[in-house]
């Protein structure tokens, strides 16, 4: 699951893709939101993820299980 510790991305619980490391954060506006894109590693394969919040709410988790 997506979380955010004092700025930190941290990585996602087992079962999913970013369950191992998470790197290279990227947070942008984009048609009136934040989006922040990330990559995710579970011990595998690096993955590309993203998630969005409206200005002034928090960063919603866009993520799945693998």
């Amino acid at each position: 699951m997506f979380r955010l510790t004092n700025g930190r991305i941290i990585k996602g619980s087992n079962g999913y893709g970013d369950d191992f490391h998470v790197a290279f954060p990227s947070v942008m506006l984009d048609d009136g939101q934040y989006r922040i894109i990330y990559t995710g590693f579970d011990g595998s394969r690096w993955r590309l993820y993203s998630a969005t919040s409206p200005i002034d709410e928090p960063i919603v988790d866009n993520r799945q299980p693998r």
